[in-house]
């Protein structure tokens, strides 16, 4: 990749990382839900881009609400009675925002509407999970940093480096990276989902989700983390609801039921329910009691026998003085330049 293109890519990198943290700033804002109240239309982790147009009713806008702490991805579903705002609601949610205690929305909150694409909303499913996670923006600059070094010294200063660095320090830095990465994965792109319970006194008993005052209602909702050999998940509830039960479901997603403390006066309680995967290395028990502590501190204690097990292999097994293959092939091609390189005296 030539400079020209690295600085290109780097250009386009900058666009899409003011969308992605400065909404408002940018004409174009790129959003990824990360709970699952607007599945199906938005499922957990896609990819949205938001235009700065001016909302109107039926749209799915990006707003903001002093009643959360992040910008909040929904549906505008009607205007209030005065005609100054709106009401929004999630197309998975059972009620609107305004029933559940948030304000309603003026268009002076609204950073902008998903354009939609042959009548439909242009969302691009599982997106989001790359462009928008930290630890993959993080390497991408890093790569693209690296590029532009390469590029720009002939990648001569790189190779001589590494030439120098032997191989249990690459094996080392290796482990460090393991004890990292893992952690920051899975505190980076975690699977997620909106659950809500409504009390209501016109509860009819058909749905579980809508309890009469004093009753115990349940919902079970569906999270997208696959099951795979060797992981371990542990799923949290932040908010009105506790946890009861968790089992695979096909499709690579994982049933979540969910129960609220019966309540007298009609509400929406909702959770957000966060399903973290680490590596298999300790006890579910541990896990889910480190997650409560942080989860980066139960991605670090699970990373921790993986690298762990690296680093001291390369401590106990590698000579510290053994250069890799290719770079000992370097440091022969050097020393064999410098000698060319080296004027003789008659």
């Amino acid at each position: 990749m030539n400079r020209g293109a690295v600085l290109a890519v780097m250009a386009l990198g900058m666009v899409l990382t003011l969308g992605a943290v400065a909404p408002g700033i940018a004409p174009v804002v790129v959003a990824t839900p990360d709970s699952g109240s607007m599945v199906p239309t938005a499922e957990t982790h896609s990819l949205v881009v938001v235009l700065d147009t001016e909302p109107t009713v039926g749209e799915i806008a990006l707003f903001e609400t002093p009643t959360r702490d992040r910008a909040v991805l929904h549906r505008l579903v009607d205007r209030t009675a005065d005609g100054e705002a709106f009401v929004t609601q999630g197309d998975a949610n059972a009620a609107t925002d305004q029933e559940a205690g948030d304000p309603p929305v003026p268009p002076s909150q609204v950073y902008g509407t998903v354009p939609t694409l042959l009548g439909q909303p242009l969302v691009i499913p599982y997106a989001g999970l790359v462009l928008t996670n930290p630890v993959f923006a993080f390497g991408v600059w890093a790569l693209l940093g690296a590029s532009l070094l390469y590029t720009t010294t002939g990648g001569q200063a790189v190779r001589e480096t590494v030439a120098a660095v032997p191989v249990r320090v690459h094996v080392v830095v290796l482990a460090v990276a393991i004890m990292v990465v893992i952690p920051a994965a899975t505190v980076a792109a975690p699977a997620s989902a909106d659950a809500e319970i409504l009390t209501t006194t016109t509860a009819t008993g058909d749905d579980p989700g809508i309890v009469a005052p004093g009753e115990v209602g349940e919902r079970t909702i569906e999270v997208s983390s696959p099951v795979i050999w060797g992981l371990e998940t542990v799923a949290e509830a932040e908010g009105d609801l506790r946890i009861r039960d968790v089992e695979p479901a096909g499709g690579g997603t994982r049933q979540v039921t969910v129960a609220n403390e019966p309540v007298e006066t009609p509400q929406v309680q909702r959770s957000t329910i966060t399903v973290y995967s680490f590596p298999a290395t300790l006890p579910k028990p541990v896990l889910a009691a480190l997650v409560d502590v942080h989860p980066f501190v139960a991605g670090f204690a699970a990373a921790l026998p993986i690298g762990g097990t690296v680093l001291v292999a390369a401590v106990l097994f590698i000579d510290p003085r053994l250069p890799l293959r290719a770079s000992r092939k370097a440091i022969q091609r050097r020393r064999r330049r410098e000698r060319t390189d080296t004027p003789h005296l008659d």
